[in-house]
């Protein structure tokens, strides 16, 4: 859906030690927010990630954000317009892994140039939410490299992650689409039920599913199966078991496989 939108919202150094965890002083104050999350391998590299008035650095569990000092002034609002900016950041890679993850509210302080702070403390809790990973490197007989999985599907997760966090401001589909597709991860229960919105977006965006598939470039049975599974199948995870006498789960291929379809159908 957006393969033409052009940003660089990221950077990934070579290799995770090249991002600093201190983050360089100015001559003024700066406002610093420090969150952690799960798994501490969510990210394979080190990310530095701009964001509004500021950056924010992810390594190993944590993150570390500096921002303009005034914004220290602005309190619980501020904390809280940072934390969901990089919530979405987190959600557009997750439709990459497809597995759930944890963000911590952030702690926030005011570091001014003489190393002085001032804290604020937040009386609160609070939590948001990969695959494993075969990779291979194809050489020919003299040893060149001919293909790289691991090097290409960097390349597509980090395009996947930067279009999708950049079209979430603006794109009301992408906003519904990458929150459906969190919630599944993080309430199996009903994954079904919210991968299925998400064909119901799509399709109530773009059209009736064979115009959409054809226009996407979609196997319709691909698109009927999910619909299958998520309306008419008896399954604990569907939508509709108020119809059925009996029910059984879905089994762990027949949900990767639904994740799966999703996860093309945001791409």
């Amino acid at each position: 859906m957006f393969h033409n939108v052009e940003s660089r919202m990221y950077r990934v150094p070579s290799a995770p030690h090249a991002v600093p965890y201190n983050i360089p002083m100015t001559d003024s104050a700066s406002t610093i927010l420090e969150w952690t999350y799960e798994p501490r391998d969510f990210f394979e590299e080190a990310v530095d990630l701009a964001m509004s008035d500021g950056r924010v650095y992810i390594t190993a569990g944590n993150a570390r954000g500096e921002f303009g000092g005034t914004s220290y002034d602005q309190g619980h609002s501020f904390r809280d317009a940072a934390h969901s900016e990089l919530s979405v950041f987190f959600m557009a890679h997750q439709v990459n892994t497809a597995k759930p993850f944890t963000l911590s509210l952030a702690s926030m302080h005011r570091l001014h140039a003489d190393r002085r702070r001032d804290h604020t403390l937040f009386v609160e809790a609070g939590v948001l939410s990969i695959t494993s990973l075969f990779d291979f490197v194809l050489r020919d007989a003299e040893g060149n490299v001919k293909r790289d999985s691991k090097a290409e599907r960097r390349a597509t997760h980090y395009q996947l992650r930067d279009n999708a966090t950049q079209l979430y401001k603006t794109d009301h589909v992408m906003r519904r689409i990458l929150q459906s597709f969190h919630n599944a991860q993080s309430d199996p229960d009903n994954m079904l039920v919210h991968l299925y919105e998400i064909q119901e977006c799509l399709e109530t965006t773009l059209g009736h599913k064979e115009k959409l598939c054809k226009k996407l470039g979609l196997d319709v049975a691909d698109w009927n199966r999910l619909k299958i599974m998520a309306n008419e199948e008896p399954l604990f995870e569907g939508r509709h078991r108020g119809k059925h006498p009996v029910l059984r789960h879905a089994t762990a291929d027949a949900l990767r496989s639904a994740t799966s379809f999703a996860q093309t159908l945001i791409q």
